[in-house]
């Protein structure tokens, strides 16, 4: 369900308060989750690299938002639980997420606790909310990072025989991959909001004390 913008909220209004911005941050992030053609659908996730050939470094990728809860103060991600950020959150499991409205030219960062869920009552809800088509993506049979002959190499067979549209696309009983699959549940500890719109930009950070946000406005 999309979350509707009530008329005093608007980007525009200089008299914005504190609270009304927590309250557009969860909005907006609704319609990501529910919406692929949402500019906040498509976060940057960021992690505490782990040591392999070298020193650790930070880890950034694109993921997609699966859900948002306000109530919860949940935000959800979906992954292989072969995948490299795996090890990292497990090691660090605090990390960055990063929004961007480009209409809006509104960023929004995001720092949260999350908990991993891959063979648990949890993970089977997400599992049951994937679609066909992103359920395929679990049906690898070798790790993402391993290196491959050609570019399609990595998919399962029935994959490639049977594209978009159809095929294991309309088949949501295909339990296929279910042991690769795991849900992140991201607990937000703060929110960073900034505002680029001209003539001046707007600032504002919370931390999450007790049971709600509390913000102050910082310089840009």
């Amino acid at each position: 369900m999309l979350f509707v913008m009530t008329p005093e909220l608007t980007l525009s209004d200089p008299e914005w308060t504190l609270a009304d911005i927590v309250t557009d941050c969860w909005r907006r992030l609704g319609n990501g989750a529910s919406d692929p053609r949402m500019p906040f659908h498509f976060p940057v996730l960021a992690t505490q690299g782990v040591a392999q050939m070298g020193p650790a470094i930070p880890a950034a990728r694109i993921v997609v938002l699966r859900d948002a809860n306000a109530a919860r103060r949940e935000l959800v991600l979906y992954t292989d639980r072969r995948a490299m950020k795996i090890a990292e959150i497990t090691a660090a499991p605090r990390v960055t997420l990063v929004f961007y409205d480009p209409a809006d030219r509104l960023q929004l960062r995001v720092v949260a606790h999350v908990r991993l869920h891959i063979d648990d009552a949890r993970a089977d809800v997400a599992w049951a909310a994937c679609s066909p088509a992103s359920r395929r993506v679990y049906q690898a049979q070798r790790c993402p990072g391993v290196t491959i002959d050609s570019a399609f190499a990595w998919a399962a067979p029935r994959s490639i025989e049977t594209p978009y549209p159809g095929g294991l696309e309309n088949d949501s009983s295909d339990n296929n991959g279910r042991e690769n699959f795991a849900a992140l549940v991201c607990s937000p500890m703060s929110l960073d909001w900034l505002e680029l719109s001209e003539p001046i930009h707007r600032r504002a950070v919370f931390q999450w004390v007790g049971d709600k946000f509390m913000g102050r406005w910082v310089v840009p």
